[in-house]
C-alpha cells in the first residue's frame, strides 16, 4: 500500500528517528545506530517509519 501511495523513508529519515530516539532515552545516538546496524534492525525501523507515514497519510496528518 505504502508502494502504491508513493510514500518512501530515505536513510536520513531512519537516522533522524533513531537520533530522537537515543536523546529520548537518554542513550548515545552513535552507539545505538551501531547497534541498529549491527543487528540488521534498519529494516526494522524503516517499516515502522513507512507505517508510521502510510498511517499519517490515512487519518490526514499529511497534507500532500
Amino acid at each position: 500500500l505504502a508502494k502504491k501511495e508513493g510514500l518512501e523513508v530515505h536513510e536520513q529519515e531512519i537516522l533522524s528517528a533513531l537520533y530522537y530516539q537515543a536523546m529520548m532515552s537518554g542513550h548515545d545516538a552513535k552507539e545505538l545506530v551501531e547497534y541498529y546496524k549491527k543487528n540488521n534492525l534498519m529494516t526494522s525501523a524503516k517499516m515502522s517509519l513507512t507505517e508510521d507515514k502510510l498511517f499519517g497519510q490515512m487519518l490526514g496528518f499529511d497534507k500532500r
